[in-house]
């Protein structure tokens, strides 16, 4: 620009032209100025960030692979530098674990909350390495395993081709870039090409031990599938573990859809024949050919294929003695798998004792069971010994009868053990005369008598004296109408006081007896027997006309649409529970609602209330309430838009059980992992301790007596100056009823939660085993 404004002076060019060249001089150099300034703050910031760099580089620094080039441009790589897991193999062989472990010792002293937490968590793991002599560079793969041919087979097809295990696949890509980069190590390939290739290879590698939980896309097959790796095949209900090594496929087993049969006894199932022959087929096999009427296996397989008459009677033989498994999917206690005796039945399907069926929450509408034959001595013993229908009648968590009468054997003691007063009851000597009586149609069932029982003469019935006559002689006599919380008392109380084998033949007892007399006595229900004295409509009207006051309220602003909502439901809940109550009273006492509900048999005085008033206030699938009362019965009938508003109620049932499904099994199953360790292993501990507190007014589903019984004290237990217990000693039913009668509000126990058993737990802090004493 000077140049120019010279020659434009000496040509003479006017004023304005050379005001026009000074400008442009000046905006020139003000951009060269600019472009200098921010180019000098770029190289600052550029070599400010470089020392920043150099002054923070130690061992164990992670560069990012832009900084690694800067350096190596500028010459300033005064260390050695590598990628990949060889980094991480350096660092973890130059580690000085036990000066490390001093280290986070001192730090962990002075350290508090989070930090501290991991401080510890990093200590554990290095102690662990100190005490189990394991080198920390053996978490680098150096050597890759190698799956056996058996475990990623290649199966041939038709045409050629070949079904192969994807494993196969990954692993044939780990060999191919191995090998790949051998030769361009051989041949002296650049660096940058030798980091692809590792990147590639260490790919390959994570593919093949986790490919769904890469940090970018998984490995695709041809198909765009991804393969399934080797964590894959171990992950998971369908995995290695839990498939094939924890729970392993059996042989000689069956499935079948199962029904009832009140015939068999307690240990017993029945198996249909052809079920049974095919499972127990080799036993027939050897039976065959050491009775010499088959020469070969051949022949003997041909004779049970044609089903000959001695094939059943060997079958019988083989069977005789050998109880089996019964297993129901889900299996979610120890009492969804039983032994039974074996019993041939014809069809199709396997027979249950009806009293096994709560213990394996089964029932004959469609439900399957798994059957499997036991192999060695050493199972059939323990089968016999402790997993036996009969030897899992108590459940464990309470210490109850599990085995009790239901349904139609309830309905059956219920109407036997009903009383009708007469005038002028007839008088027997004895209890077998007037069970005679009975058995030739002198009298009826139900007929008060005057029986003399012992030195007593009792005003009773002749069905109270044969419901008696199952129970152990010195049993005291239940002169009552026997429902289904009477039932269990008395199993109860057989299995406190009398021998194990007299439980298993009372209840047996109970089984055949409750059928007999549902059968004999009858029982049936129509529409009449839901009439009741009841006007329903005015009550509803003024229902009604409490819901549009309501309404009224929430229109004024008086209050809000939830607190409309609330006190409506409330409302119509109340009158509900009240209107239940008043039908329970109308109810005649041999009605056959009041009777089916009272014994215990089925449903409850809500689902009577719903037949006789009104169904009231339904959920729907979330849980609240829908705010449409139905107002109709299930004996007038719902209307349509009834009937629609009350389906809210089954989708919740059905949505629910789903979803409650899988959340409380996959529950079960993690607290069975972290506890499948804890056993009883010492006699005691030695616990001093205060103990766990049990007190009366604790909000429980199980009353105070049952909480406490057959736990050890930990502090003595005193009334006054009166020691009624002391401390290490079990609470047994008498001390439980001292305690009771003695109106302690609070006793101190020893409990699992506090053992000082290293491993396991001890007896005293366990407490009774509630199942058999």
């Amino acid at each position: 620009f000077d140049g120019d404004i010279k020659v434009a002076k000496k040509e003479g060019i006017n004023e304005f032209k050379l005001s026009q060249l000074e400008h442009k001089k000046k905006q020139s150099l003000a951009k060269i100025r600019r472009e200098f300034a921010e180019r000098e703050e770029i190289i600052d910031a550029f070599y400010g960030r470089l020392l920043q760099l150099l002054e923070g580089v130690e061992i164990g620094t992670t560069l990012t692979e832009d900084e690694y080039i800067d350096l190596e441009d500028r010459e300033l790589l005064f260390f050695e530098a590598k990628m990949g897991a060889q980094a991480v193999k350096k660092l973890l062989s130059d580690l000085d674990i036990e000066g490390e472990v001093q280290k986070l010792r001192t730090a962990s002293k002075e350290q508090k909350g989070e930090k501290k937490a991991s401080t510890i968590k990093r200590l554990q793991y290095l102690e662990g390495f100190l005490q189990n002599g394991v080198d920390p560079t053996w978490m680098i793969i150096d050597v890759l395993p190698v799956l056996p041919p058996e475990l990623r087979p290649i199966i041939p097809l038709s045409g050629g081709k070949f079904a192969t295990s994807d494993l196969n696949d990954l692993y044939r890509r780990i060999v191919t870039r191995n090998n790949r980069l051998s030769r361009l190590i051989e041949i002296g390939a650049p660096e940058v090409i030798l980091r692809n290739e590792k990147r590639m290879l260490q790919e390959s590698v994570d593919a093949l031990i986790d490919n769904s939980h890469r940090p970018s896309k998984p490995m695709m097959n041809s198909k765009r599938l991804p393969y399934q790796s080797l964590t894959d095949d171990l992950r998971g209900k369908k995995g290695i573990f839990r498939k094939n090594l924890l729970g392993k496929r059996v042989d000689y087993s069956g499935r079948a859809v199962i029904d009832g049969d009140p015939s068999l006894k307690l240990d017993q199932c029945g198996l249909p024949k052809a079920v049974a022959l095919e499972m127990f087929k080799p036993f027939v096999i050897h039976e065959l050919l050491e009775a010499e009427l088959a020469p070969n296996i051949r022949i003997a397989k041909e004779l049970i294929d044609e089903k000959e008459d001695i094939v059943w009677d060997l079958l019988e033989k083989v069977i005789d003695g050998k109880p089996v498994l019964l297993n129901r999917a889900p299996t979610l206690h120890k009492y969804s798998i039983q032994g039974f005796y074996p019993k041939l039945v014809e069809g199709d399907a396997i027979r249950l004792h009806p009293l096994a069926c709560k213990a394996f929450n089964a029932d004959f509408d469609g439900d399957q069971m798994a059957v499997h034959v036991l192999l060695t001595e050493e199972a059939l013993e323990e089968t016999k010994k402790n997993i036996m229908s009969s030897k899992n009648i108590v459940n464990i968590s309470n210490g109850q009868v599990l085995a009790t009468p239901s349904k139609d054997m309830l309905l059956g003691f219920f109407l036997m053990t009903d009383l009708n007063e007469v005038k002028k009851p007839r008088m027997f000597a004895s209890k077998d005369l007037a069970i005679k009586a009975y058995e030739r149609d002198i009298i009826n069932i139900d007929e008060e008598i005057l029986v003399k029982i012992g030195k007593e003469v009792l005003s009773t019935c002749v069905g109270r004296v044969i419901f008696n006559s199952i129970l152990p002689e010195d049993f005291p006599f239940i002169n009552e109408r026997v429902g289904g919380k009477k039932i269990k008392e008395i199993a109860n109380e057989l299995k406190d006081d009398y021998p194990w084998e007299i439980l298993v033949e009372t209840l047996d007892n109970f089984k055949l007896l409750g059928f007999k007399y549902a059968t004999d006595i009858g029982f049936t229900m129509a529409p009449e027997d839901c009439n009741i004295d009841f006007d329903l409509k005015p009550r509803i009207k003024e229902m009604d006309k409490k819901d549009e006051q309501l309404q009224d309220n929430y229109l004024q602003g008086l209050i809000t649409e939830s607190e409309k909502i609330n006190l409506s439901t409330t409302m119509w809940n109340d009158f509900a529970t009240e209107l239940a109550d008043e039908a329970w009273e109308k109810l005649d006492k041999n009605n056959p609602i009041y009777e089916m509900v009272e014994s215990g048999a089925n449903g409850g005085k809500i689902q009577a209330r719903q037949v006789l008033t009104i169904k009231g206030m339904v959920r729907d699938s979330r849980g609240n309430w829908v705010p449409l009362p139905i107002k109709g019965n299930y004996r007038d009938g719902l209307s349509a838009f009834e009937y629609f508003v009350a389906a809210n109620g089954g989708r919740k049932g059905i949505a629910d059980r789903s979803l409650r499904t899988s959340s409380t099994g996959y529950l079960t199953r993690k607290l069975v992992d972290v506890a499948h360790e804890v056993i009883i292993r010492d006699d005691d501990c030695g616990y001093n301790g205060e103990g766990l507190s049990i007190r009366r007014d604790d909000d429980r589903r199980m009353s105070f007596l049952s909480r406490i019984f057959g736990r050890v004290l930990a502090q003595n237990v005193m009334s006054g100056k009166k020691t009624l217990a002391k401390s290490n000693e079990e609470i047994t039913k008498e001390i439980a009823d001292k305690i009771d009668a003695a109106g302690i509000d609070e006793v101190f126990v020893r409990s699992p939660l506090l053992c000082n058993s290293p491993y396991g737990i001890c007896e005293k802090c366990y407490g009774l085993n509630l199942e058999n004493g």
